[in-house]
């Protein structure tokens, strides 16, 4: 060991034998892991990773066997296949502890052959990881990470409830330390004031001041070290954060009180201290109690889904891991089971419990054909279903990420109330030096209690608080009503939103075909005629074949079927010819449509024996969703491909006097470019694969749950459950947001300016300075929380 020298990657005393030159200079380590390690990143030409790194590495272990992460079965834990060559694996990352830990996983590892992206998060302390199987194995990425001196692991549900739960116990233990700490010293402190008051013998007092010595410094060295961790982060980075203030406010305090203990000469302080501590960590354990409930709440869907689901062939059934299913696979799911995959169903009819995907507390009637869902609960019968998706390509799994993602992107005016709250901190710190120096002048005695609670009572915890608590409450709100935005900032946005665009297919009507109704032209009843319709489209895809396949009662013959594009279809049954469709099916028939609407014709050997009028059913909300916007001065419009006559009755029933017909993606797109020109906020909702570049275009933007995937990305936020009242609701949240963070803030600072001058002129004490301090927070945090209201 060489004496004064410390490791150059870790920080422990090095070792004379261990050595390396790096930038031209000897440099020492404590073992040949430090070395390996920092000659890795010089060599990947990261060096500069030393400069800017917050804090010492960790000091690599010895080399750990990650080949069982190479089993399949392993890797299915947490490893999704995105195709035949790639993977996606979730990792937690250990010892990530700032910016600089995130640029150096993010391009050592992008290096590396077979890796084909990384995207690090440095606040959830996970990595996300696109590999090539036939290219790199999994253990080799695993030992990647741990070469540069990190501890990759599995980023499943046990492994991060047990890094969550290691958390929670180590804020606990914190609180419990700092809380008796505070309640003994006050005790003692209470003797010492009396003594002050009555009179006391020296050595009385010197004794009490010893016992809260005792009593707070594994406070001030155990309980409050984060605040000094991201203190010195803060400083590290050129920044200020409030755990700055915080730190000089507790070490100035503890210094200056065993100062006085020791030399029996000046004030103590560590009542304040303990008080300080224990309600500042309280605060953070009641936000890591809040986070944690945000994360149940985005993961309670996965964590019903079972653990084995029953596979089975033509010849046998089996019990497989969930994780193994594959798309195509046949999965049995018995009654009061949930389903662990999507997929569509082939056998069996039941009753289905959807609620946590769209919110429907009614079960939903499910029969072949139909579409179920990961996560949804089978009724009274077993259903046979066929897998159309697994992992994260379920519906659950999109809406738990979208969720994710929300609670992850800041809105602009967080950013810059956190950029305030830095510029706030750095004025405190200055403001308490001058009334030092200037309390020093006037009355010595008082300086250093006064510069303290200066620094305690001004602590930006409310500022801080002000605008994450009033998004947070926000996106819980619009959660409950199965609302998902990417991000708060979204839900900001429609606060000042002056025009809303509708698509109509879809979004201001149901998007299913329904028959109004029929026309007889000849002598055959309506079921007949609904049963001939039956069976011509029994086999189609088409919108129009949806509007006659719910007559599955009727048996339907087996009939040769011809589609004729643009046109209908038709067929020979029972050697006579039927077509349905337009009547340009049959030329030489010259027929008026009977009124203004969608009709087909339904036509037996060249003669007309039927009209079928068809309509797409008006949303039951959307007229009431219309005048609430109305009344609001909210100027709705209709941005529809449909024809003109369609567009026109609708526009007409919901009384939308902006309206447009036949309109191309690009027509759209450009219809909210010209209403932005005009200084208009336009607020788009809509849900097909030509919605897309509106949606992305618009201010803000809302895609339907049963919208297109790309209308999905595109979109800003997602109905999970299509009701349209709620954008009115919505539009009405977001100012009550608004004016919460304004109230907020607006309480901070005047909270702040009647508090300073306060503690500047000598009337609050350090003990009443944490006090405010503390109910300043929870003035921001309860208001916030009245949003939910």
């Amino acid at each position: 060991m060489i004496d004064g020298e410390k490791c150059y990657h870790c920080g422990l005393n090095a070792l004379p034998e261990i050595t390396a030159k790096l930038d031209d200079k000897n440099v020492y380590f404590c073992c040949y892991g430090c070395q390996a390690v920092a000659q890795t990143i010089y060599q990947k030409g990261f060096s500069s990773f030393y400069q800017f790194r917050s804090r010492l590495n960790l000091r690599p272990e010895e080399k750990k066997d990650f080949s069982p992460y190479d089993n399949l079965d392993i890797q299915a834990e947490f490893t999704d296949v995105i195709n035949e060559t790639d993977r996606t694996s979730d990792l937690l990352i250990g010892g990530i502890t700032c910016a600089a830990c995130v640029w150096l996983l993010e391009n050592q590892l992008s290096q590396v052959p077979g890796i084909k992206d990384v995207l690090v998060n440095s606040t959830a302390r996970t990595a996300k990881i696109v590999w090539e199987k036939q290219t790199i194995k999994l253990s080799a990425i695993f030992d990647a990470i741990a070469q540069i001196g990190y501890e990759p692991k599995p980023n499943t549900p046990s492994v991060q409830q047990g890094e969550l739960h290691s958390e929670r116990k180590k804020l606990l233990i914190r609180l419990g330390v700092a809380g008796f700490g505070m309640m003994q010293a006050g005790m003692v402190a209470v003797a010492l004031h009396a003594g002050g008051i009555q009179g006391m013998e020296p050595h009385w007092r010197s004794f009490l001041r010893w016992v809260s010595f005792i009593l707070i410094t594994p406070v001030i060295i155990y309980a409050a070290s984060p605040f000094y961790f991201s203190a010195w982060r803060a400083l590290k980075n050129y920044s200020l954060n409030m755990d700055v203030s915080v730190s000089i406010a507790l070490l100035v305090a503890y210094v200056s009180s065993t100062y006085a203990t020791l030399y029996a000469h000046g004030e103590v302080y560590f009542d304040s201290i303990g008080m300080f501590t224990f309600f500042l960590l309280l605060a953070r354990f009641l936000e890591f109690r809040l986070r944690l409930k945000n994360i149940d709440a985005l993961n309670a869907g996965s964590h019903i889904l079972p653990l084995y689901v029953q596979r089975y062939d033509e010849a046998s059934f089996e019990n497989i891991a969930r994780k193994k299913v594959r798309v195509g696979d046949r999965i049995r799911v018995l009654p009061g089971e949930v389903f662990p995959v999507d997929g569509e169903v082939i056998e069996g009819t039941s009753s289905v419990n959807e609620s946590l995907i769209n919110g429907e507390s009614t079960p939903q009637n499910k029969t072949p054909g139909a579409s179920v869902f990961a996560g949804s609960i089978n009724g009274e019968s077993p259903l046979s279903i066929r897998t159309t998706a697994t992992g994260q390509q379920t519906q659950l799994a999109a809406i738990e990420n979208w969720a994710s993602e929300a609670s992850k992107n800041k809105p602009q005016v967080q950013l810059l109330s956190d950029k305030l709250a830095s510029y706030f901190v750095a004025c405190v710190i200055l403001i308490a030096a001058t009334t030092y120096i200037t309390w020093f002048n006037i009355d010595s005695s008082k300086a250093l209690w006064v510069a303290l609670s200066v620094l305690v009572v001004t602590c930006p915890c409310a500022l801080s608080l002000a605008t994450p608590t009033v998004f947070t409450a926000a996106l819980a709100w619009a959660r409950k009503r199965l609302i998902l935005f990417k991000s708060a900032q979204y839900f900001s946005q429609l606060e000042d939103i002056t025009d809303v665009a509708f698509d109509k297919t879809g979004t201001l009507t149901q998007g299913e075909l329904c028959v109004e109704k029929v026309l007889p032209l000849a002598d055959i009843d309506e079921k007949q005629i609904m049963l001939l319709c039956a069976t011509l489209e029994k086999n189609s895809h088409h919108p129009i074949a949806k509007a006659f396949q719910t007559n599955t009662d009727i048996s339907i013959p087996d009939a040769a079927i011809k589609v004729i594009p643009g046109k209908g279809v038709c067929a020979t049954i029972d050697q006579d010819f039927y077509s349905l469709g337009s009547p340009s099916l049959i030329p030489e028939l010259q027929l008026q449509y009977p009124d203004a609407g969608q009709w087909i014709l339904l036509t037996k050997n060249h003669d007309a024996i039927a009209w079928i009028k068809l309509s797409d059913n008006i949303r039951a909300e959307a007229n009431e969703t219309i005048s609430a916007l109305k009344r609001n001065n909210i100027t709705s419009h209709i941005l529809s491909g449909d024809r003109e006559e369609n567009v026109s009755r609708l526009a007409n029933t919901l009384q939308i006097s902006h309206w447009h017909s036949a309109l191309s993606a690009e027509e759209k797109y450009e219809a909210v470019k010209k209403l932005q020109s005009e200084n208009k906020r336009v607020l788009m909702v809509g849900d097909g694969i030509n919605d897309a570049p509106v949606l992305k275009v618009a201010n803000t933007s809302i895609a339907m749950s049963h919208a297109s995937q790309l209308a999905h990305t595109q979109a800003d936020a997602v109905f999970l459950k299509n009701n349209l009242a709620l954008i009115p609701s919505l539009i009405k949240q977001a100012k009550i947001v608004k004016q919460k963070i304004r109230q907020n803030i607006t309480w901070a600072i005047c909270y702040n300016l009647l508090a300073l001058p306060l503690a500047v002129l000598g009337y609050v004490p350090p003990w009443m300075a944490a006090i405010g301090m503390s109910a300043s927070s929870l003035v921001v945090v309860a208001n916030a929380a009245r949003i939910a209201k």
